[in-house]
C-alpha cells in the first residue's frame, strides 16, 4: 500500500491534466497487487523452478512492454492480473489480483468500450497460469517428494 501511495505522490508532482487522471485511476490501483504477487513469488522462491521462473519473467516484460508497444489482443494490466490472480499461493496476493482485475475489466468495458483486450489478456493469463501450475507439477514428480502448496 505504501509503494501505491508514494507512485501516486509522484504522479501529483510529475504529470498535470488528464495524464494525471489517468495515471492516478488506472496505473496506481496495480501497484497493490504487483507488489503482493512479488511478496508471494519471495517466499516461495526456493519452492519455483526455473520454468517458472522464466515464465514470471515472460509475463511482467510482456505487461510492461504493452504499455510501449501495441500488442494486439493483449491488456497487460489484465494478463499480469489474471497470471497472479492464478499462479499465486497468498490469499492477499490473489485478493488483491481479483480485486483490481474487476475494475481493470470495468474500465476497458464502460470507460474505453474495449472488450477485445481484457478477454484476449484473461485467455493468455490463464493459460501462462496452468503451464506455471505444470511446470511445478513436473518439478515434484521429478524430485520424488511432494511440497506443501497452500
Amino acid at each position: 500500500m505504501g509503494l501505491a501511495l508514494l507512485f501516486a505522490l509522484f504522479i501529483l508532482v510529475r504529470f498535470h491534466g488528464e495524464t494525471r487522471f489517468f495515471y492516478l485511476y488506472y496505473m496506481v490501483p496495480i501497484a497493490v497487487p504487483f507488489v503482493a504477487f512479488l511478496l508471494d513469488r519471495l517466499e516461495f522462491f526456493n519452492q519455483t523452478t526455473l520454468a517458472q521462473h522464466i515464465l514470471d519473467i515472460f509475463i511482467l516484460a510482456l505487461a510492461i512492454l504493452r504499455n510501449f508497444v501495441e500488442i494486439p489482443l493483449i491488456s497487460g494490466h489484465a494478463i499480469f492480473l489474471t497470471f497472479a490472480l492464478f499462479s499465486t499461493r497468498t490469499k492477499l496476493a490473489r485478493i488483491t489480483a481479483a480485486l483490481v482485475l474487476v475494475i481493470v475489466v470495468l474500465m476497458k468495458w464502460y470507460n474505453w468500450h474495449d472488450f477485445y483486450t481484457p478477454s484476449g489478456a484473461f485467455f493468455s493469463g490463464t493459460i501462462a497460469a496452468f503451464l506455471y501450475r505444470h511446470f511445478k507439477q513436473r518439478h515434484v514428480k521429478k524430485s520424488g517428494f511432494e511440497l506443501e502448496s497452500r
